[in-house]
């Protein structure tokens, strides 16, 4: 299994920037040492949730609507997943805090 956590919100300085993990004491002390944890991963452009998201399961920085009615152009890691492993669509799921991210379990380009 493959789990991508991303946390939208809290700053670099409140978490793993603060080297005392003081607001996050769980997920650095019990969460982060179980898997593989990013902390160079940088958002080059408006600090949007789609845009934002987006960017992370497609790989590529995409000016997007951000209230969720607006697919992402390029195919997400997800449907490449799918596609190699010859899955069908219910072997990924996306699973979010915020309804307008369901966007993020399909793109324009099915590739």
């Amino acid at each position: 299994y493959v789990i991508v956590l991303v946390i939208d919100g809290p700053r670099m300085s409140e978490t793993f920037g603060d080297t005392s993990y003081q607001y996050i004491p769980n997920l650095s002390g019990l969460l982060a040492p179980q898997g593989v944890l990013v902390k160079n991963f940088r958002n080059n452009g408006p600090t949007y949730t789609n845009a934002g998201h987006t960017a992370i399961t497609t790989g590529v920085y995409q000016s997007i609507n951000n209230g969720g009615f607006e697919l992402p152009k390029n195919p997400s890691m997800f449907q490449y997943f799918l596609k190699e492993k010859n899955y069908d669509s219910t072997a990924a799921w996306v699973i979010a805090s915020k309804g307008k991210l369901d966007i993020l379990a399909n793109t324009k380009n099915k590739n």
